[in-house]
Parts: structure tokens; sequence; C-alpha cells
């Protein structure tokens, strides 16, 4: 070994030392709580999740902090109280950031919109602009496109089951709902059709739908960006270096002909100043003044990336559900049958159609309270502040975990670990005892901007596929394991059924 590999390694052993034994015990935050954590060697490079957050609430005695080493021993300050979420999420929004790490895999994915954007950026340049678009006024206009594809779905899986020659097929059918979630995502956000549904199998939903599929190319780049700057990552030949930017090249070169396409049509209609009407968001956006290219691919990429897969997963999970309660799901179809028509017959729907029916709405709320598409949020704190009555030095990490709290047995009033949809018929709030128990859409200033497109999309799909099909569970996993319990979460980009979910699908009677 030379001189200099020796001197490496010597400087590589103290700073190791430092961060793992000497830092610890100057760390002003080392009187609150410590989560139970196997040895160092055992964890060294593992990221926990989610679950491991969920168990550290229920078995570490705490007032509203628990801390935890992450990967190569790095301190996190898990948020287990709604006092902390308001805090962090509501009080002083912009005294948090997202971590390096965290906006380095979403740009990669979304590009630079209004997820990645911080500060000032965040709350003048980006959502302000955007923040028409998303009101329901224009929302509700989206609804007959959101079913015109919901119908063309369920229309194309009939057909399946048809030429299957028998009366009910079974499928995974987590690829299958990609398809209608990226063509709604794609028309209703900036006038692009994918055409996935009738034909999956063309270049532009191929790239997409592989680029941004779960794999375990996936997972290793997804840690090895929590270790690795980011210009080094890039350049490494990693498989899925490759997948992403192929789909995001596609989507990006496809989103720029449509924009180039708008700026002609408003430049012809009224010379500068543009004023015609387009049906989408992108549309809206332009009519808020954003007519810069880049900074409209980069809002269509946000569109695509937070809209498309979050709705997936958000379905999948709804037919996992139902598919395991025969009473709910009979039910459902009962409501929707009576009050939509029949998606074979082609008529169209108004936004009152889908959201005067109370137990569907129920049945998406319990399920993105069960499970949140997105199951954690990352902050770094930017300068000194007091988080849940605790003084909280700058740079500490905090992590509030959706998946936990809204499970949590101290802030849901019937048992949260079951799927209920009554608990939302009679309130608001489902049973919560804090506004701060349901963040599948966080709150405050950096909540979701698309809720109610997610929302309404979400019912709008499932109660297509509801009202033409009875589902049944087979089994999750690539082994098509039968036993439901032994489902296999994947806590990834968004929270994923991981190796798909097997149903049997048949058409409804009645």
């Amino acid at each position: 070994m030379t001189t200099l590999q020796l001197s490496l390694f010597g400087l590589f052993a103290i700073l190791f030392l430092y961060k793992t034994i000497v830092a610890p015990l100057r760390n002003p935050l080392r009187h609150i709580p410590r989560a139970k954590q196997p040895p160092l060697r055992r964890r060294l490079l593992i990221e926990p999740d989610s679950r491991q957050c969920e168990e550290w609430m229920r078995e570490t005695p705490n007032d509203g902090l628990i801390r935890y080493s992450g990967i190569l021993g790095a301190e996190r300050i898990l948020v287990t109280d709604p006092r902390g979420v308001r805090d962090i999420l509501q009080l002083q929004p912009y005294s948090f950031v997202k971590p390096g790490p965290i906006r380095k895999i979403i740009r990669s994915i979304l590009g630079d919109g209004l997820v990645v954007a911080e500060g000032s950026m965040h709350k003048v340049s980006q959502r302000k602009v955007l923040q028409p678009a998303f009101k329901f006024a224009h929302i509700k206009d989206l609804y007959p496109t959101f079913w015109s594809k919901s119908v063309e779905f369920v229309d194309s899986l009939s057909k399946q089951v048809a030429s299957s020659g028998q009366e009910a097929i079974t499928l995974d059918i987590i690829p299958a709902l990609g398809r209608p979630t990226l063509d709604i995502i794609g028309l209703a956000g900036f006038g692009l059709d994918f055409n996935s549904v009738a034909d999956p199998s063309n270049d532009l939903t191929s790239n997409y739908l592989h680029g941004f599929s779960a794999s375990k190319s996936a997972q290793l780049r997804r840690m090895l960006s929590l270790l690795l700057p980011g210009w080094f990552l890039d350049i490494l030949p990693l498989k899925r270096n490759k997948e992403l930017n192929a789909a995001v090249k596609a989507v990006r070169q496809a989103s720029e002909r449509v924009i180039q396409q708008r700026k002609a049509d408003l430049q012809r209609t009224s010379g500068e100043k543009p004023t015609a009407q387009f049906p989408d968001i992108l549309g809206v956006t332009m009519q808020s003044g954003v007519i810069d290219t880049a900074d409209l691919i980069n809002q269509s990429m946000t569109f695509l990336g937070a809209g498309q897969e979050t709705t997936t997963s958000a379905l999948g999970w709804a037919i996992y559900q139902i598919s395991l309660s025969p009473e709910v799901q009979s039910r459902l179809r009962e409501e929707i049958r009576a009050n939509l028509p029949d998606p074979s017959i082609g008529t169209s729907i108004t936004a009152e159609a889908i959201d005067k029916l109370p137990y569907l709405a129920a049945v998406c709320s319990e399920t993105l309270r069960l499970f949140p598409p997105v199951h954690m949020i990352q902050r770094n704190l930017t300068h000194d502040l007091t988080v849940c009555n605790t003084a909280a030095p700058k740079g500490t990490s905090f992590r509030i975990s959706i998946w936990a709290l809204n499970r949590s047995p101290t802030l849901w009033a019937s048992d949260p670990l079951v799927f209920n949809p009554e608990r939302w018929l009679n309130d608001a709030r489902g049973g919560a005892t804090d506004l701060y128990s349901f963040l599948s859409f966080s709150h405050g200033p950096r909540s979701c901007i698309g809720e109610r497109f997610a929302r309404a999309e979400m019912a709008t799909v499932l109660a297509a596929l509801v009202g033409r099909f009875h589902f049944s569970f087979v089994g999750s996993g690539v082994d098509v394991n039968p036993d439901p319990d032994m489902l296999d979460c994947e806590f990834g980009v968004t929270t994923k059924i991981n190796g798909g979910l097997w149903v049997n699908m048949q058409p409804a009677q009645g």
C-alpha cells in the first residue's frame, strides 16, 4: 500500500470515527430518545424506511421526536407528533429544505419544476404562477377527459377478457393501471396523448413506462445517489441511467413540440399577448404568463412524473383493498351504477356526478390514508430553530413519515390499521384527532398543489373499473404469493407493491 493510499485510508478512518463516536457525544440533540437499531456494521449502507419509523413510534417512548441513524450513520430526527409537523410544514416551511441527494433524485425524474424549487423560487416564481391551473374551477373541466380515458381503458380490458375465451382472466393489474394514468396526465396536463391504452407498445409509452418503472437497477441508483456526487452518478455506466435518460429525452422532446406549437398558436391569436384558450394545465400556465420554453418543459415533466406515478400507486392499492373486501367492493359498485352511466354506452360525465358519490370518496380517502403514494417527507433545517419545543441547530435532518402518522393509534379514533371507508362518511377528518394526522398530500404552503386533480382522477378511473369488473385477490410478488399479509411494500420514490398485484378480473354481474 502506497503512502497516498495509507493517508487516504487514515483520513477516512478519522472522519468515520468522528462522525460515529465523537460527533454524537457533542450533539445538542442527544437528549432526544433514540430508536433501537441493529449494530452499525449491519446498517451502515441502509436508510430506514417508513415501516421501521412506524415501529419506532409504537415502541420508543418520546415527546414528539425520536433520533435514529440513516445511511453511513447520518443522524435523523423522526417527527412523531402533529406539533412538529405543524412547525415544519405550516409555521416555518421555508426554513426547511429537501436534502441535496433527494433533490437530485427528484430532479433526474421531474426536472427543475415546482417540486424541487426552494424558498422564494417556490413561493413566488413557481407556485403562485401555477396556482390558477390547479383551482377547482379549472379541474372540474377536466373530468370528461378523465372519464373518456377511463372508459377507453375498461373497454380494452373487456376485449382482453373476451379474447381469452374465459369468463375471467388473471393479470398483474399494476402495469395495466399505468396506461390510463399516463394518457390522462398527458392530455389533461399538457395536451399530449401518449396513446398508451390503445397502443401500449408505442415508442413514447414504452420509453416512459420502462424508464420510470420499479426495478433493481432503480433501487441501486437511489442508494448510490445518497453516497455519490450527482455529476459522478450521472456518468456511471448504470442500466438505470440509460433507461432514465431515454425516458426523459423522449418526454422532453414530445413536450417541447407541444409547447412550440402552443406558442405559435398564441402568437397567431393576438400578436404579442397570448389569449388563446387551451383545456389543460399547460395552457392555463401559459395564460398566467409563463412562456419560457425551458420552464414550461420542466413544469410539464413535473406534471407528468408527479401525477402519473402517484396515481398509479394509489389505484393499485385501492384495487388491492377492494379485492380483499367483497362487501366494500359490492357497496361501491352499487353506488357507482346507481349514479354514473354505464361506461359501455360512452356517455360523458361532469365533476358533480363523481363528486356526489360519498362512498367512492371514502374508499379513495381510506386508501390514501393507509397507503400514501409518497411515504416520507425529508427536510433539513437552514438555521437554528425550535421544533416541537426543542431547540434544533442548523443542518438538523428531519423526517416526517406520512405512512407512520397516517396509521398512528394515538392520532386516529378507531383501529388505524384496518381498511375502513366508513370512518370518512360522518367525519371529514376520518376520525383523526388532529388536522395534521392525515398527511398524504402534506400541509401548508408546500402541500401538494395537485390534490384536487389527483383525487378526481383516482375516483374517476376507480369508478369506471369497479362499475365494469369484479376483482378478487390472487397474489402478489414475483412468485405470486397468495397470502395478502405477506405482501411486500417497496418504499422508493413512491409506495409500491413489490413484484406486482395479481387479481382475478371478471365482468361484474347485474
